[in-house]
């Protein structure tokens, strides 16, 4: 079933093996398209994978399931900046930072990726 797709998945992406956990993350969605964990956790291996355009298509079908998690929003940020986005980075910093308005411990934490976004951008002139 996806729960346990989606658990060896865990466990093979905390042992190094992205590809296996990849794998395991596809098949978990495959018996639940609608499993918002495994789509954003495929989208961590995939970044770990160099494959930066897939993943930001699972983080933005884990904000189309989800309009609620940061950490999607916060990650695909991250993303943006890597691809030169400037813009949509931002836009998705803002969003993250709006529905966390009232949690001072997971706004710092999108504070800090909003520095490593702005750092990028100055280091690179973008």
């Amino acid at each position: 079933n996806s729960n346990a797709y989606f658990n060896r998945g865990i466990t093979k992406y905390n042992l190094g093996d992205f590809t296996g956990a990849l794998e395991d993350y596809n098949q978990a969605i495959s018996f639940n398209p609608t499993y918002t964990v495994a789509y954003f956790n495929r989208g961590v291996v995939k970044v770990k994978q160099g494959q930066y355009e897939t993943a930001l298509a699972d983080y933005t079908k884990v904000i189309e399931l989800n309009a609620n998690y940061t950490d999607a929003y916060t990650n695909r940020a991250l993303l943006y900046a890597i691809l030169s986005k400037k813009a949509e980075a931002f836009a998705d910093i803002d969003k993250a930072l709006s529905l966390n308005q009232n949690n001072t411990a997971k706004t710092a934490k999108i504070l800090e990726k909003m520095k490593l976004i702005e750092n990028h951008f100055g280091q690179n002139g973008l």
